[in-house]
């Protein structure tokens, strides 16, 4: 195996193991929930462009272009049985593999190394990435955007590509994924390879690749729906996020101290890769930045919108560990070893995958079993109840149960025609209702005939 390879390979098959593990056991994430919810939905009524939800919740889905639920979609008719999530960790290996490519370009392959070996083993991004959510194929085509940029020089079909792949990431999450060229330019910059900046053509490609997808994908939806996804998607997520309409989540500053927290011990390295050398290094941490620096700016953000910011800082603190191995002189040493233990390491966790490991490092069902036995009780398809509001277990019972729920703050106002509930943190079920059964605050109910 030749030299760039066989640590690429150790760094994947570490991640792997870590993602993998956490695909065979029970995993509650609310909003991945929502997403599969509205991916079954879609794979069952096959109309792309009128996605929803559940019937009093986002009957008509407009907050993110669909571009990852169609993908979803596709897969789960394809496979009913699939598990979403693993689509989200193909996303993360596919985000090492470029992190990889742009930190050999730039820092050489045991630093490229180093940063991958510290990117696979963060917890936010291994536990975040086999999931239903969004970012992981947003973390991967923002971070493929800036690996293709960086090596396309003037070369038209590179520049397009890249546009390209930016353009795809907004239709997967909106304007984010547009900061992607920005990236990219800002690393071309301190790197010193200006060539392309100063093409008037380089940077015509680029656009037009960013803007193919996005004008095709409003095209249809004018045709389909008379512009509603887009403008739906622009006035009630994108600007609402912006001017603080929306006021869930938290904004400005909040987001800095959430990668102080959950970064380490990347963040606390990186900084450190610009005392030895600057010009090549400073890109990046502009890159991570920009990413820090947009979404800080909204009123409102939740802590997984710092990952594309990870790749960079994950490289720069593999150079920093790098500069320290060679000058402790033990550079040669890790280069031969630490590839071989992350692919030892990676290997023995996918065959312990029977066991698993994982189970006693995630929280067990917030439900137990009684999601389940709710979903089993006739009539089938009903409407379930959940009591009281309480919108992230709405989405995660919808998704485990495959039914719609409706939220009510007590069993009496729940509409007639609902016949089964799940109740949290209810001593003893209202008049008119019988406990079926109980796991510590969940209880199942069913009303008295």
């Amino acid at each position: 195996m030749s030299r760039d390879r066989l640590p690429l390979a150790g760094a994947l098959l570490l991640l792997a193991g870590l993602t993998f593990s956490l695909l065979v056991v029970h995993v509650d994430e609310n909003d991945g929930a929502v997403y599969a919810v509205i991916a079954r939905h879609l794979a069952q009524d096959r109309t792309p462009f009128h996605l929803r939800y559940l019937a009093e919740a986002l009957p008509a889905f407009h907050e993110h272009p669909p571009l990852w639920i169609w993908a979803q979609a596709g897969a789960l008719a394809l496979l009913p049985g699939l598990h979403l999530g693993l689509l989200g960790a193909l996303c993360a290996l596919g985000t090492l593999a470029a992190t990889f490519a742009i930190g050999r370009d730039l820092l050489g392959p045991r630093a490229a190394f180093l940063g991958a070996l510290l990117l696979a083993t963060n917890d936010s991004f291994f536990r975040w990435s086999p999931t239903a959510k969004l970012d992981p194929p947003l973390v991967l085509l923002f971070t493929l955007c800036v690996a293709v940029l960086l090596r396309a020089g003037t070369s038209g079909r590179r520049l397009f590509l890249g546009g390209l792949l930016a353009g795809l990431g907004a239709l997967v999450k909106g304007a984010p994924a547009l900061g992607a060229p920005v990236a990219a330019a800002l690393v071309l910059l301190c790197a010193g390879r200006r060539e392309a900046l100063r093409s008037g053509r380089a940077w015509a490609l680029v656009l037009a690749g960013v803007l193919l997808p996005i004008a095709a994908f409003a095209a249809a939806d004018r045709v389909a729906t008379g512009g509603a996804y887009l403008q739906g998607y622009l006035h009630d997520q994108l600007l609402a996020s912006i001017t603080g309409r929306r006021t869930d989540g938290r904004g400005h500053l909040q987001l800095l101290s959430d990668l102080l927290g959950r970064g380490l011990p990347i963040v606390a390295l990186a900084p450190l890769a610009l005392l030895r050398e600057r010009r090549g290094r400073l890109g990046l941490l502009l890159w991570a930045a920009l990413v820090l620096g947009a979404f800080s700016a909204a009123a409102r953000s939740f802590w997984w919108y710092f990952l594309p910011a990870l790749p960079p800082l994950a490289l720069l603190a593999g150079a920093a560990l790098d500069d320290l191995l060679v000058k402790l002189g033990r550079a040669p040493l890790a280069e031969a070893l630490l590839p071989r233990l992350a692919a030892l390491a990676g290997i023995a966790l996918l065959a312990a995958l029977p066991l698993r490991l994982a189970a006693p490092t995630v929280r067990p069902c917030r439900f137990g079993a009684l999601a389940a036995r709710a979903g089993a009780l006739p009539p089938p398809g009903a409407s379930l109840g959940l009591v009281p509001v309480d919108y992230p277990n709405q989405a995660l019972l919808a998704e485990h149960t495959g039914r719609d729920v409706r939220l009510r703050p007590t069993l009496a106002a729940l509409p007639p025609e609902i016949g089964v509930a799940l109740t949290i943190g209810l001593a003893a079920p209202e008049p008119g209702w019988r406990e079926r059964a109980r796991d510590g605050r969940v209880a199942l109910v069913e009303r008295s005939r």
